[in-house]
């Protein structure tokens, strides 16, 4: 993800209005169009933690790098939103997918 979409961007790409976009999001999901946009960066973010911090083409190294490529410019509410959405801190999740990345590579090698 290179830069998270604006409501606007979305709004062109779809060729819809912001109020449309939010009835449509509101009855389909039972959230407004912002808190879905949220939702997703935070799932691609958790994404970023887990599988691709290990991948020799990623450039981010740490939970404040990645909060910042998917648009959260505050770590602090970046991780309060996190924990609140998946039971965990994103260096909990990072530390997780270090320990798992590590112990896959070991067994790969011998």
């Amino acid at each position: 993800m290179s830069s998270p979409l604006t409501l606007s961007e979305v709004c062109q790409y779809l060729d819809a209005s912001q109020a449309s976009l939010y009835r449509v999001c509101q009855d389909h999901f039972g959230m407004g169009i912002i808190e879905m946009m949220t939702q997703v960066r935070l799932e691609e973010a958790r994404r970023a933690l887990l599988y691709k911090k290990f991948e020799p083409t990623n450039s981010h190294h740490t939970v404040k790098e990645i909060a910042l490529s998917y648009g959260f410019k505050h770590q602090g509410r970046f991780s309060r939103r996190y924990f609140i959405n998946f039971g965990e801190l994103p260096s909990q999740t990072l530390e997780r997918a270090k320990i798992i990345s590590f112990g896959s590579s070991n067994r790969l090698s011998q």
